[in-house]
């Protein structure tokens, strides 16, 4: 999966990326998330995707916290985006873990991105244990700008706000707006 195309949200990514060691990705299902995750996993060096929704596995996922846990140890240069969260058994136990191994230790290299599609849950595990300290950056769907930029116009004009309307769902490859 490459797309070039990137959106606006994609740059505030690595400017928190560069200012938090914890960045929250908060938006509705099907509104970019994923895609902005693959293309920081395509373009950032030291970037590794996981998606928990295809590992149900316990054990696994043990395995994967352990990883991160040992480079936020050892101040290793690497950027997990953690794609779904939501799927971890006990997901704000874990992010607690991190926030507290995060605190304990003086860890400059290690960067984490949580994001899945229960934003309020995410918003409110973001609170409980950062207290402030991570970044959060809300998404929403295409807007009008990007979509300009998306199709090479520079006008804004009645015509190309319609266009909009009627050819965002091309953007997102729906089938139907109903």
């Amino acid at each position: 999966m490459s797309y070039s195309f990137r959106r606006d949200f994609y740059n505030l990514m690595i400017d928190s990326l560069q200012e938090n060691t914890v960045t929250f990705l908060l938006g509705t299902r099907k509104c970019g998330k994923t895609v902005c995750l693959r293309q920081l996993e395509e373009s950032v060096n030291h970037a590794e995707y996981t998606v928990f929704k295809t590992i149900p596995d316990h054990n696994e996922q043990i395995y994967i916290f352990r990883d991160i846990l040992n480079s936020i140890r050892n101040n290793k240069n690497k950027i997990y985006l953690l794609n779904e969260i939501t799927y971890v058994e006990n997901a704000e136990g874990k992010i607690c873990e991190i926030a507290s191994a995060l605190t304990e230790l003086d860890n400059t290299k290690t960067k984490i991105v949580f994001t899945g599609s229960q934003s309020v849950a995410l918003n409110a595990w973001a609170d409980r244990a950062f207290a402030g300290n991570a970044g959060k950056i809300s998404v929403d769907f295409l807007t009008y700008s990007e979509f300009l930029r998306y199709k090479g116009l520079s006008e804004h004009t009645p015509d190309t706000y319609n266009r909009f309307l009627y050819e965002v769902a091309d953007f997102y490859k729906f089938k139907s707006l109903e």
